[in-house]
């Protein structure tokens, strides 16, 4: 199983048994601070997604957790998109525990669970020349947090979702290797 480590979390390869803390995920409305992943439907259709996820070339799964042995809990999750071989899209479902605390983290220079789990992924990625991701308008901290660890806001697509019959606008933020 591969790992990647950071200063307080450790990414571990997403694997079928952690289906159940993904729906959980999904039940406590984490999802909806990942668009893409608001349509996937009930949970016999997601963990078909999931699995074709997990068995396709172009994507790869991560379970984010912190390091602290018998103790350690779940962060997140992260799906990577492989767009090109230069380009890599990040999607992001956070565990909520880890949502509250976050705004006194981004004010400050202590990092967060959920930071340190973001560049320890974006080290992973290193050699790509582009990552990418796409954040609900209205999450006020997933931008703050993208922004802190140096994506930049590209624009913004109106209306890119819709729950319930309510639309919603998503930020498209970039990070470009120079």
């Amino acid at each position: 199983m591969r790992t990647i480590e950071g200063k307080k979390t450790i990414l571990f390869d997403f694997m079928k048994d952690d289906f159940d803390y993904f729906f959980k995920l999904f039940k406590n409305g984490s999802h909806f601070r990942c668009h893409d992943l608001i349509y996937l439907g009930d949970e016999e259709q997601i963990e078909f997604t999931l699995t074709n996820y997990l068995d396709n070339s172009s994507f790869e799964m991560f379970l984010a957790k912190t390091m602290q042995g018998k103790n350690s809990r779940n962060v997140g999750v992260f799906m990577i998109e492989y767009k090109k071989d230069y380009i890599a899209k990040i999607r992001f479902i956070p565990d909520s525990k880890y949502i509250s605390g976050l705004s006194k983290y981004l004010k400050g220079d202590k990092i967060s669970y959920l930071e340190d789990a973001l560049m320890a992924l974006l080290m992973y990625l290193k050699d790509f020349k582009r990552l990418e991701t796409k954040i609900p308008k209205s999450d006020v901290l997933m931008k703050k947090l993208f922004k802190k660890i140096g994506f930049k806001k590209e624009g913004i697509l109106e209306s890119y979702g819709n729950i319930d019959d309510n639309y919603f606008d998503v930020v498209i933020f970039g990070k470009v290797k120079e």
